[in-house]
């Protein structure tokens, strides 16, 4: 039994690159989820989400693909708390005046813990090992991250 999923959203991200000026990113977005019924207390999840990508003071919209799959299993003896692994792949599909590069543009690798606070509510908290490819050289972040999640 497969748990399907359709979204659609908008973000606005600030960037504060070091020495150069800041700068606003408009993303919109659809996104496609499925997850599959647990195999052996295993849940997999695959998520593929379409970006368009506008800066401002530019006229280029950027259009990435982000694929992500994560994997869960609760812990036997605490099952509100799960083991998680996820993979997500971000794919430039253009080239852009604002500097999009066709091509990978970064890989996100996150292993952590999930807490199910209760049906509606869930923390996420571990390590984000980044991978950001840039035009001379590759780019990697250490992250400890932690997200808090609302279902309503």
């Amino acid at each position: 039994d497969v748990k399907i999923s359709l979204w659609l959203g908008h973000d606005t991200i600030a960037s504060h690159p070091e020495a150069k000026s800041a700068y606003l990113e408009n993303r919109w977005w659809q996104q496609f989820q499925y997850q599959f019924e647990p195999y052996h207390s295993i849940t997999l999840t695959n998520r593929s989400r379409l970006e368009e990508r506008t800066r401002e003071n530019f006229h280029d919209t950027g259009h990435r693909l982000r694929q992500m799959f994560k994997a869960s299993r609760p812990l036997a003896n605490h099952p509100a708390l799960s083991l998680v692994l996820s993979d997500e792949v971000f794919i430039n599909v253009d080239q852009t005046d604002w500097g999009a590069h066709r091509g990978l543009d970064q890989n996100r690798l996150f292993v952590g813990v999930n807490w199910k606070i209760n049906k509606r509510c869930t923390l996420e908290t571990g390590y984000l090992n980044q991978i950001v490819n840039k035009a001379t050289h590759n780019l990697e972040n250490h992250v400890i991250t932690t997200s808090l999640g609302f279902k309503f």
